[in-house]
């Protein structure tokens, strides 16, 4: 094939040049030493540098391939020259340094898995040399920073990776082991959403990664949108805002299952003390809006630990007050009922003392269910009431072992600052923190980190990112069946260490929430993390079959690596088989001599990123998949505030 070329050969084309060179000098001693016409020499001059140039040409371009082998190293922008570049196209996002992936690298990386690349590298002194000239660290020369340089190197001209900010809406995936530069790469996203009118950037990172909050701050001061920044870190309390991730609903049985994934497993599948969790959760749920009240964490678990009597007690009041037409003299039956329940003197007589509640409950109930069964008031029930009733005619003993587990996690998310975080009271004049919900915060375009301090408690912080993940698909819900809140604002949703938090919610988010003008990136390590919080394989792959954009840092997972590979796809690879053979024979004479030589040239379909390569990455670099299948190769630099 007249289009292959082994790119890491011998630059032969260097020695014609020299050759013609040669002929340039003798050519012009000859004219000069000899009385002959100047002008034939001219034209013979002037046709060797012709030849001259073109080998030289294309001997710089394949030192310049292998000179490019030695990489590049680690890069740092600040947030003004980020802003810069970003405002040339302003319908472009900026994803760092770097190069198209083409099938020609695919072969280039092919070949030079035959070769040691750092035989190519030039001298350490010509590197020092190019690193003051250009202003770029050379990979090569950083020991200390694991990966292959050469990888980025199979191309010698980086361009600025652009792609159209549209394409966040189709969802984007992170990849890459522990310190590969996630965070890094997460930062420069970040940064030029915050940039970005009428938005709204919400970042839940697990981990609480102190540099990717200064981060934000930093980018939300050089946007002028300073105050519009907020955090919510369970480690600073003191300093965090207070949301209530019971605040939005569709359907109140999504408070239940929020509080109740305190206690479900790590793959997310239920049990039955976590499905009696949730009927007791719901059940006071109901309660609460019986009444009036909103439910909140603080609630639940007042009730769950000091029992279901006394809100049972306001939902008979309220029902019986909201059916008063139905029922005029429920007052009176309810005495009467009450009184029936009233233990009696022994000599048979009423006491004088004040009914128990224990027997003002009893009668209650006794009355509710008299009426219920009176075939003119089948139909007057009460779903809060029934729900409560049925917790309190639970057996104790029982209702303690299957909330055994419950109730001190619950405690963990109401106790201490944590209460006033997670169930915040508006009416608290003296807590100057601001009381707020996911839905408010997205209407007031803030920019948002939140910190779960995982490090400390993982189930605890798991529990609030999904608890905060369903929050946000109850928005994502609203804006799109009821268009609350503005319908240009744009919802920008970062979740590091994704796998820590992942819920159905947030499979639903990236599957349906794209017309609510969501736009969702997550980063995760590996994806067993996902198949392990989800609890099977197949789950796992419906969340990821929602992300069109695939980022690949460095990975050491086979499953991820073969995922990865997967998603970029095969190209061809040409490789050249030489074949030489020499014969002698004493047929002829005794010195006859024979040989031959072949070549062939085949061509096999193999990964566009050989698999192993992943592994190699260097720290801060990638390969991706964007925008339907377009393959890039980049870098991306650390963000600073002016220097490093």
């Amino acid at each position: 094939m007249s289009a292959y070329e082994m790119p890491w050969r011998t630059t032969f084309e260097f020695y014609a040049s020299l050759a013609w060179l040669a002929a340039i000098v003798l050519l012009g001693i000859i004219s000069y030493a000899v009385a002959l016409p100047i002008a034939p020499f001219l034209y013979m001059m002037a046709i060797a540098s012709v030849f001259f140039f073109i080998n030289i040409k294309k001997s710089w371009r394949i030192w310049s391939l292998k000179f490019a082998l030695s990489g590049i190293g680690i890069a740092f922008l600040t947030t003004e020259s980020l802003r810069e570049r970003i405002a040339i196209d302003k319908s472009k996002i900026w994803l760092g340094y770097g190069f198209e992936w083409l099938p020609v690298h695919t072969q280039r990386i092919y070949e030079m898995k035959k070769l040691d690349a750092s035989s190519f590298y030039p001298p350490e002194f010509f590197l020092r040399i190019k690193e003051k000239m250009t202003g770029k660290m050379v990979g090569s020369l950083n020991k200390d920073v694991p990966g292959a340089p050469w990888i980025h190197g199979v191309e010698p001209d980086e361009i600025d990776l652009m792609m159209p900010f549209d394409n966040l809406i189709g969802n984007t995936l992170i990849l890459g082991t522990t310190r590969c530069g996630k965070t890094r790469m997460l930062d420069v996203l970040i940064s030029q959403c915050i940039e970005r009118k009428k938005t709204a950037v919400i970042v839940i990172d697990p981990k609480g990664d102190n540099d990717m909050e200064e981060n934000m701050r930093r980018s939300a001061n050089a946007a002028g949108r300073g105050k519009k920044f907020c955090k919510f870190h369970l480690a600073f309390p003191g300093d965090s805002i207070r949301i209530d991730p019971m605040k939005n609903y569709n359907n109140v049985t999504e408070l239940a299952s929020r509080a109740s994934a305190l206690i479900q497993g790590e793959s997310g599948t239920a049990d039955p003390f976590a499905a009696f969790a949730w009927d007791v959760s719901n059940s006071i749920n109901l309660g609460l809006l019986e009444v009036g009240e909103k439910p909140n964490l603080l609630k639940l678990r007042q009730y769950i630990e000091g029992g279901v009597g006394p809100l049972l007690a306001r939902c008979f009041a309220a029902f019986y007050q909201k059916k008063e037409k139905e029922v005029p003299d429920w007052k009176q039956k309810q005495r009467d009922y009450i009184s029936r329940c009233i233990k009696r003197n022994p000599d048979g007589s009423m006491p004088t003392r004040e009914p128990l509640d224990k027997e003002i409950m009893f009668g209650n109930i006794m009355m509710y269910e008299a009426i219920y069964r009176s075939s003119e008031l089948r139909d007057m029930r009460s779903e809060a009431v029934e729900a409560l009733m049925n917790i309190f005619k639970h057996d104790v003993t029982h209702y303690g072992k299957m909330l055994a587990n419950f109730k001190p996690e619950l405690a963990k998310l109401t106790t201490g600052e944590l209460a006033a975080l997670l169930s915040p009271d508006p009416t608290d004049i003296t807590d100057p923190r601001l009381a707020t919900d996911m839905m408010s915060l997205i209407n007031s375009e803030s920019i948002v980190y939140i910190g779960l301090n995982a490090l400390a408690d993982k189930t605890v912080a798991g529990a609030i990112g999904s608890m905060l993940l369903s929050d946000l698909a109850a928005c994502a819900a609203s804006r799109y069946n009821f268009g609350a809140g503005d319908p240009d604002l744009r919802i920008y949703l970062f979740v590091d260490e994704s796998a820590q938090v992942v819920n159905d919610p947030y499979i639903q988010i990236l599957n349906m929430a794209g017309g609510s003008n969501f736009a969702n990136v997550a980063a995760t390590q590996t994806i067993p993390d996902f198949t392990a919080r989800l609890g099977s394989e197949d789950k796992a792959r419906v969340m990821l079959g929602n992300f069109n954009n695939l980022f690949a840092l460095r990975s050491k997972d086979r499953t991820t690596q073969d995922f990865i590979t997967e998603t970029f796809g095969e190209a061809y690879v040409y490789s050249l088989q030489t074949t030489k053979g020499t014969n002698s024979t004493t047929e002829q004479n005794v010195s006859h001599f024979g040989g031959g030589i072949s070549e062939r040239m085949s061509e096999t379909l193999e990964e566009k990123f050989p698999v192993e390569l992943l592994g190699m990455l260097p720290n801060w670099q990638y390969i991706a998949s964007i925008s339907g299948g377009r393959l890039i190769k980049g870098r991306v630099p650390i963000i600073t505030s002016g220097g490093h």
